[in-house]
């Protein structure tokens, strides 16, 4: 299960499925000021989605505890 969330604070991600081909799938285009992974966290299932830096990036990791506690507060 996911124990972190995922910032971008600058640059550009894809993220994508794969299916049984190999063939990719992206689901979303992120970029500066987007969260990844909020879902699977809140859902506590494991993430459905690859990711892959497209543009140089900086993403901060926001783990799972601290999250939560700003989310409920």
């Amino acid at each position: 299960t996911p124990n972190d969330l995922f910032f971008i604070e600058k640059g550009k991600v894809k993220t994508y499925k794969v299916n049984y081909d190999g063939k990719e799938l992206i689901t979303g285009m992120h970029h500066d000021g987007d969260f990844l992974g909020y879902v699977p966290l809140l859902e506590e299932k494991p993430y459905y989605d690859n990711a892959e830096v497209i543009e140089d990036a900086r993403i901060k990791i926001i783990p799972k505890a601290d999250f939560l506690e700003l989310l409920y507060s």
